[in-house]
């Protein structure tokens, strides 16, 4: 074996007598260790997953941002999408009743259906508000 230095990892130096004095030299790591080439290990850091991150990152704040804002339109969008699947269904629904050899036209289905929905949901927030007013009702007699 020679004097110089003898490399046991990647990074690390075995220091071994070395007869001029002089320090032993650390060899930079194979690329399968940093996953870069030795030239690209000369050019410096590699910023571009950090740099990702952050686009990433300012990317879900605008997105974020954006929603909050419109939060308005949005929720009537969602709202006007539940209410066309609702009467479609309704509507494809009441119009493929026949009634002897008669059938009922789209015009009739869809206010039919305009009315079903309209009674279903008129009475399911009256028995909301109505459960919400015992609870408030009950609540205000133990303040008492």
């Amino acid at each position: 074996m020679d004097n110089s230095a003898r490399m046991t990892s990647p990074n690390r130096v075995v220091s071994t007598s070395d007869p001029q004095g002089t320090a032993p030299q650390v060899a930079p790591p194979p690329l399968a260790v940093t996953g870069r080439s030795a030239a690209s290990r000369l050019r410096g850091p590699n910023y571009s997953h950090v740099q990702t991150v952050a686009l990433v990152i300012i990317a879900m704040a605008v997105v974020l941002f954006l929603l909050v804002q419109a939060r308005f339109i949005l929720i009537s969008l969602v709202i006007a999408i539940v209410l066309f699947s609702l009467t479609s269904d309704a509507i494809n629904l009441i119009a493929r009743v026949r009634i002897g050899i008669l059938r009922i036209p789209n015009w009739l289905a869809s206010t039919i259906a305009v009315l079903l929905i309209a009674v279903a949901l008129l009475s399911a927030t009256s028995m909301i508000i109505a459960q919400v007013n015992t609870v408030l009702l009950t609540a205000l007699s133990y303040t008492e």
